[in-house]
C-alpha cells in the first residue's frame, strides 16, 4: 500500500525532527547578557566567539547575528533588516523625497 505524502511527511518528521528553533532558547537564556555585553562595547564576534567556546551558544556567527536583530537589538533601523517591513507611504502622500513629473518647464531647461 502506497503512503500518502502528509504520511511521509509525518514519519519523516518523527525520524528527524525540525531544527528550526534549535538554537532559540539558548539565545533568549543569554539575551540580557549578550544585551548587556553590546552596550558594554563588546563586538559581536568577540561575544559569540566566548559564548562558542564555552559551548553556551553552538549556532554559527551569521545564525547568531540574525538570532541578535530579532531580540536584541533596539534601534528600529536595525530591527526592520531582520525581516519586518518599514512603513511606507504611498505615492500621493507629502514626503520631501523625490516626485517624478513627467512634463518639464521651458524655461527651467535654458
Amino acid at each position: 500500500m502506497k503512503l500518502t505524502l502528509s504520511e511521509r511527511l509525518s514519519m519523516n518528521q518523527a525520524r528527524n525532527p525540525s531544527r528550526s528553533n534549535l538554537h532559540l532558547p539558548a539565545f533568549l537564556a543569554l539575551k540580557e547578557e549578550i544585551r548587556q555585553a553590546i552596550n558594554d562595547g563588546w563586538t559581536k564576534h568577540q561575544i559569540w566567539s566566548t559564548l562558542y567556546e564555552e559551548n553556551k551558544l553552538v549556532c554559527s556567527y551569521v545564525w547568531f547575528l540574525n538570532l541578535c536583530r530579532r531580540y536584541v537589538a533596539d534601534d528600529p533601523v536595525e530591527r526592520n533588516r531582520a525581516g519586518a517591513m518599514p512603513n511606507r507611504q504611498g505615492a500621493d502622500s507629502n514626503s520631501n523625497g523625490f516626485n517624478y513629473h513627467a512634463s518639464y518647464n521651458k524655461e527651467e531647461l535654458i
